[in-house]
């Protein structure tokens, strides 16, 4: 199962992560939205190297789609401007 990041008084949203580098960008989205998302590590068990980023059943990110890592400012950036929109909608 992944983990969801749900803007506050929304429906849950998933978002699925297995490596340490969830919790990073866990910690990154945190600080840049504060109290209008939460976001939770759900690691999926029979996979490896899953890693995916939803938000309100909206696919912001995929490790497995080719996207690799959220490891530069880019791949970031494509996140929190996906999320602002759903935030924004």
């Amino acid at each position: 199962m992944p983990w969801p990041i749900m803007p506050r008084g929304w429906a849950r949203q998933r978002i699925s992560a297995v490596s340490c580098s969830a919790r990073a960008l866990k910690t990154e989205l945190e600080a840049d939205f504060g109290d209008k998302i939460t976001v939770e590590i759900e690691p999926t068990k029979e996979v490896n190297g899953f890693f995916e980023v939803t938000a309100d059943g909206v696919l912001l990110h995929s490790k497995k789609g080719g996207a690799g890592h959220v490891d530069n400012e880019a791949k970031y950036k494509a996140i929190s401007e996906g999320l602002e929109a759903i935030l924004d909608a």
